[in-house]
């Protein structure tokens, strides 16, 4: 497995969905949105997105460090979600988007993604299982894979 995990596989899906998905909406159901103001979808939405960004980045500035010195990285953000990477892309950028267009049908991206997370990120989880051991074992049992586990 790559630096980059299951990244490339759920990025491209989601591209390819989120085009299909915006078709759908522009063509056929552009009648079908949230029913939330424009000012307050653009609010929330830029928010999520910032959120998002910030998730997304802190570790990505720190993981590659890491990564490189074949060490696993349980502090920080990793100290309460296993994947960060992921959960900015699903959780709130993805999401962001979609609030910020009112697309009703966009809401099935992120809901897709996570589910897709969730099938492909068993394939990450058994590399890191095997190159760290008993540490990543340990470390997964304390820390939930998108959202922080609630104790």
């Amino acid at each position: 497995m790559t630096f980059w995990g299951v990244g490339p596989k759920l990025v491209g899906t989601g591209i390819i969905y989120s085009i299909l998905v915006a078709l759908i909406h522009r063509f056929y159901l552009s009648n079908l949105v949230l029913p939330i103001s424009n000012l307050i979808a653009l609010l929330a939405g830029i928010s999520l997105i910032i959120t998002g960004l910030l998730i997304w980045l802190v570790p990505a500035m720190t993981i590659k460090r890491s990564f490189d010195q074949g060490k696993l990285l349980t502090t920080g953000i990793y100290g309460y979600i296993r994947h960060p990477l992921y959960s900015g892309i699903i959780l709130f950028i993805t999401t962001g988007v979609v609030v910020i267009t009112k697309s009703v049908i966009g809401l099935s991206i992120p809901i897709l993604l996570a589910i897709l997370f969730y099938i492909w990120i068993k394939e990450e989880d058994d590399y890191l299982e095997e190159r760290f051991g008993e540490e990543f074992i340990e470390y997964k049992k304390r820390v939930g894979a998108l959202l922080p586990k609630i104790k």
